[in-house]
């Protein structure tokens, strides 16, 4: 399978009106950390000496699946559009 039947878009979570330095700061302060800890849970699923997957890692691998919903180059977009009019209106917070 290649990434561009799975949904994949180039910079799919950079915000490009920020400072290059952030721009990623959604893939690296939320979406690393969502990833991580359901790979961390798919390990023990492949293990099959594993006695069970922690309650912890089983809310991480849910919390992974429903992202997933989120996670479409379409929706990503409609969230960006959506926060940028906030941002424009004066009613998120900036990034510091």
């Amino acid at each position: 399978m290649f990434p561009a039947a799975t949904g994949y878009g180039k910079h799919l979570y950079s915000a490009m009106g920020l400072p290059e330095g952030k721009r990623a700061l959604l893939e690296t302060a939320f979406m690393s950390l969502l990833d991580d800890q359901a790979a961390k849970a798919l390990d023990i699923l492949r293990d099959p000496h594993a006695p069970g997957i922690p309650i912890p890692l089983r809310h991480a691998a849910a919390r992974f699946v429903v992202s997933l919903l989120l996670r479409t180059p379409e929706e990503i977009e409609r969230i960006k559009k959506h926060y940028l009019e906030k941002w424009l209106k004066g009613a998120c917070l900036a990034v510091t």
